[in-house]
C-alpha cells in the first residue's frame, strides 16, 4: 500500500485546525510517512513566527492516509 501525509495546524486556544498540507510524495510504508511527517512538522513549525506559536498555543498533528489499491 502506499501512503500520503497531510499536516495540520491547529490552535489549542482556539480548538480548531487550518485546512492539511498534503506532502507532494507518496510513502511505500507507514513508517516512512510517520517518519516524514515528524521531520516536517518540525520543520514547518520552525518556519512559524514563535509569538504566533505562544500566543495561538499552535502544534502540529498530522496523518498518513492509506491510499486503498496503490502497491509499493
Amino acid at each position: 500500500m502506499k501512503f500520503v501525509l497531510v499536516i495540520y495546524f491547529c490552535s489549542v486556544i482556539a480548538q480548531e485546525c487550518k485546512d492539511g498540507i498534503t506532502y507532494p510524495t507518496e510513502f511505500n510504508t507507514f513508517k516512512d510517512c510517520l517518519y516524514k511527517g515528524y521531520e516536517q512538522s518540525q520543520i514547518l513549525l520552525d518556519e512559524y513566527p514563535p509569538k504566533i506559536i505562544n500566543e495561538f498555543k499552535v502544534l502540529a498533528k498530522f496523518v498518513c492516509i492509506e491510499q486503498k489499491g496503490k502497491q509499493a
